[in-house]
Protein backbone atom coordinates (compact mmCIF):
# COMPACT_ATOMS: atom_id res chain seq x y z
CA UNK A 1 0.00 0.00 0.00
CA UNK A 2 1.57 3.34 -1.03
CA UNK A 3 -0.26 7.31 -0.63
CA UNK A 4 0.56 10.27 -2.76
CA UNK A 5 -0.25 13.81 -2.50
CA UNK A 6 -0.24 15.31 -5.95
CA UNK A 7 -0.98 18.58 -6.99
CA UNK A 8 -1.89 19.10 -10.81
CA UNK A 9 -1.91 22.52 -12.57
CA UNK A 10 -3.77 23.70 -15.62
CA UNK A 11 -7.38 23.93 -16.41
CA UNK A 12 -8.24 21.72 -13.79
CA UNK A 13 -11.24 23.50 -11.85
CA UNK A 14 -14.33 23.91 -13.30
CA UNK A 15 -14.27 21.27 -15.70
CA UNK A 16 -15.67 18.57 -13.38
CA UNK A 17 -11.99 17.44 -12.93
CA UNK A 18 -12.63 16.42 -8.91
CA UNK A 19 -15.78 14.19 -10.22
CA UNK A 20 -14.10 12.14 -13.16
CA UNK A 21 -11.38 11.84 -10.19
CA UNK A 22 -13.61 10.54 -7.88
CA UNK A 23 -14.47 8.56 -10.53
CA UNK A 24 -11.59 6.76 -11.74
CA UNK A 25 -10.33 6.82 -8.01
CA UNK A 26 -13.46 4.22 -7.62
CA UNK A 27 -13.24 2.36 -10.47
CA UNK A 28 -9.73 1.60 -9.49
CA UNK A 29 -10.05 0.73 -5.21
CA UNK A 30 -8.00 3.99 -4.44
CA UNK A 31 -9.04 5.79 -1.41
CA UNK A 32 -8.24 9.47 -0.53
CA UNK A 33 -9.45 12.74 -0.91
CA UNK A 34 -9.41 15.81 -4.04
CA UNK A 35 -9.47 19.53 -3.39
CA UNK A 36 -9.53 22.78 -5.41
CA UNK A 37 -6.66 24.95 -4.58
CA UNK A 38 -6.72 28.50 -3.68
CA UNK A 39 -4.06 28.80 -6.39
CA UNK A 40 -6.08 27.27 -8.93
CA UNK A 41 -4.79 23.83 -9.22
CA UNK A 42 -6.24 20.71 -7.83
CA UNK A 43 -4.76 18.50 -4.74
CA UNK A 44 -5.00 14.89 -4.87
CA UNK A 45 -3.97 12.45 -1.64
CA UNK A 46 -4.18 9.06 -3.32
CA UNK A 47 -3.74 5.59 -1.53
CA UNK A 48 -4.02 2.27 -3.07
CA UNK A 49 -1.93 -0.58 -4.92
CA UNK A 50 1.17 0.52 -6.98
CA UNK A 51 0.07 -0.38 -9.69
CA UNK A 52 -3.65 0.99 -9.74
CA UNK A 53 -1.77 4.17 -8.62
CA UNK A 54 0.36 4.08 -11.73
CA UNK A 55 -2.84 3.47 -14.03
CA UNK A 56 -4.70 6.35 -11.96
CA UNK A 57 -1.69 8.90 -12.45
CA UNK A 58 -0.97 8.37 -15.98
CA UNK A 59 -5.05 8.66 -16.52
CA UNK A 60 -5.30 11.98 -14.20
CA UNK A 61 -1.94 13.41 -16.24
CA UNK A 62 -3.62 12.67 -20.07
CA UNK A 63 -7.22 11.96 -20.38
CA UNK A 64 -9.06 12.12 -17.17
CA UNK A 65 -11.64 14.79 -18.65
CA UNK A 66 -12.03 16.36 -22.36
CA UNK A 67 -12.24 19.52 -20.41
CA UNK A 68 -9.71 19.69 -18.23
CA UNK A 69 -5.53 20.62 -19.86
CA UNK A 70 -3.01 19.53 -17.35
CA UNK A 71 -0.29 21.34 -17.34
CA UNK A 72 1.91 20.18 -14.88
CA UNK A 73 2.09 17.45 -12.29
CA UNK A 74 4.03 17.02 -9.04
CA UNK A 75 3.72 13.79 -6.64
CA UNK A 76 5.43 12.98 -3.48
CA UNK A 77 4.73 10.34 -1.18
CA UNK A 78 3.49 10.77 2.10
CA UNK A 79 2.16 8.37 5.07
CA UNK A 80 -0.69 5.76 4.71
CA UNK A 81 -3.93 6.75 6.17
CA UNK A 82 -6.67 4.60 7.51
CA UNK A 83 -9.56 5.80 4.50
CA UNK A 84 -12.13 3.52 3.33
CA UNK A 85 -13.72 5.46 -0.05
CA UNK A 86 -12.18 8.62 -1.79
CA UNK A 87 -13.82 12.15 -1.55
CA UNK A 88 -13.94 15.54 -2.62
CA UNK A 89 -13.10 18.05 -0.04
CA UNK A 90 -14.74 21.72 -0.32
Amino acid sequence: MKAYQITVYGRVQGVGFRWSTVRLAEQLSIVGTVKNQRDGSVQIVAQGKETDLTHFLQTVETNLTPFAKVANLTKMAVPVKNWNNFRIID
